[in-house]
């Protein structure tokens, strides 16, 4: 008999997506891209503006649709061990976009 609560469990989604092989990090994606500019969901306003600049258009407001909270949720359904694990895999976006552990 299966454990259909262990099977599609978000902790058991997080190890195996982890581990398959189409699984990139951002910065596996972008190697060898021809990109001079990344910009953060996080800071979509801010660099919106800065493309926008840098592209030479005009930077108008942006929508804010589909407003989440303040992520306390995330601690709802990351475990330390499952934090320990995307951080592992995930390091060097971590490092490079400045993203907190």
């Amino acid at each position: 008999e299966e454990n259909w609560e262990v099977w599609f469990s978000f902790e058991y989604f997080i190890k195996n997506f982890l581990r398959h092989p189409i699984s990139l990090t951002q910065t596996e994606f972008l190697e060898g891209a021809d990109v001079n500019f990344v910009g953060k969901m996080e800071q979509l306003d801010k660099h919106f503006k800065e493309l926008a600049a840098k592209i030479g258009i005009e930077s108008k407001e942006l929508p804010k649709l589909n407003v989440g909270g303040t992520g306390a949720v995330y601690d709802m359904f990351y475990t330390p061990k499952l934090k320990d694990m995307v951080y592992e895999r995930q390091q060097k976006d971590f490092e490079e976009f400045d993203y907190q552990r």
